[in-house]
């Protein structure tokens, strides 16, 4: 998921996450790869770096899961 620059910090990415798991079964868990931006929307959504990896040119992409459970 990516938003547009003039669109970011406007709650786009944070209704657009919504929608997403609002689609997913209670008790799967999500993963998902995130640059270092998008860490904040995700962290706030109960999402956690479990691991990263690096990528050519020494970046490096934080993978990210969160135990979804609608009811909570």
């Amino acid at each position: 998921m990516a938003v547009h620059p003039a669109y970011q910090r406007k709650g786009v990415g944070q209704l657009l996450l919504r929608h997403q798991l609002d689609q997913i079964p209670d008790g799967l868990a999500v993963q998902l790869e995130s640059s270092p931006e998008g860490q904040g929307l995700y962290r706030k959504a109960g999402f956690e770096v479990f691991t990263t990896f690096e990528i050519k040119g020494g970046i490096t992409i934080p993978v990210m899961l969160k135990n979804y459970n609608k009811a909570v």
